[in-house]
Formats: structure tokens, C-alpha cells, sequence
């Protein structure tokens, strides 16, 4: 996939990845293979999973401030004071965290939905990946 531009193409990229997270977590839980590759299936499952949430987030913010890029959204984030980073071509763009902070999300979440982001962010930050009420149970609060 070539460079993602809008929100649209965002959300798409963050659907595909979650389906895809969804298919390798299936193939553990039916396979008989080795250990070996039962880790390594997980372990990638996690990871697309993480990429999907990212396009997620990155979509919500263009979805947010009604822009048509990314990088537009940066600058109005900006613009209200709060440090973005290069989230648009760097490396705080794949910071999950950091991403969900700067998103503001928190602001609108029930606390139902903010209780379950702490635990997503807490296990984050301690080298574990909590992300699965993103990935089914409550995706849908995003956008």
C-alpha cells in the first residue's frame, strides 16, 4: 500500500489490519504446529493489530478537526498548544500513547471506555499489547 493521504484511507487500512490481526490470532488457536510458530503468528497478530489501532487513531484525528490530511491536522493541533511531534512522517507517529494522548479522545470517551484505554495504555507502556477492546468490543467509539 502506497503512502495512506485522508481519513478514509486511514480507517480502511485500520479495518484490513484488524481483519488480518483477527486471521493470524484464528490460525493459533486451530493450529497444532510447532510452539515456535504459534508464537511467531501471535506475536505478528499483535503487531498488525498495533497498526491497525494507529490508523485508527490518526483517522479520528483527521475525522476530529475536519481536515483532509494527516498532516493538517497536526498543524491544528498545533495551533491549540499541544507538542504533536512529526506524528505525520516520524516517528511519534507510531506511538501509539502518544497518538491516543494528543487525539483528545480521552475528552469524549464515557468512563466506561476511558477505565478500558488505561488498561490498553498501561499495558502498553509495560511491554504488553492490552488492545483487544479496540480491536472488537468497542471500536465503533472512535468514529
Amino acid at each position: 500500500m502506497g503512502k495512506i493521504k485522508n481519513e478514509t484511507e486511514y480507517f480502511k487500512c485500520a479495518m484490513h489490519r484488524l481483519r488480518d490481526a483477527e486471521k493470524l490470532m484464528e490460525l493459533t488457536n486451530s493450529s497444532s504446529g510447532a510452539q515456535k510458530a504459534i508464537r511467531l503468528y501471535r506475536r505478528r497478530a499483535i503487531y498488525i493489530a498495533g497498526y491497525g489501532v494507529e490508523c485508527m487513531l490518526k483517522a479520528y484525528m483527521i475525522h476530529t478537526y475536519n481536515c483532509k490530511t494527516l498532516s493538517e491536522a497536526a498543524d491544528r493541533i498545533r495551533q491549540n498548544g499541544i507538542s504533536v511531534g512529526q506524528i505525520d512522517k516520524g516517528s511519534a507517529g507510531h506511538n501509539m500513547i502518544h497518538l491516543y494522548n494528543i487525539s483528545l479522545l480521552d475528552n469524549y470517551l464515557a468512563n466506561e471506555h476511558r477505565e478500558d484505554m488505561e488498561i490498553c495504555k498501561t499495558g502498553n507502556q509495560h511491554g504488553g499489547m492490552n488492545i483487544q477492546f479496540l480491536t472488537k468490543k468497542k471500536l465503533n467509539v472512535l468514529l
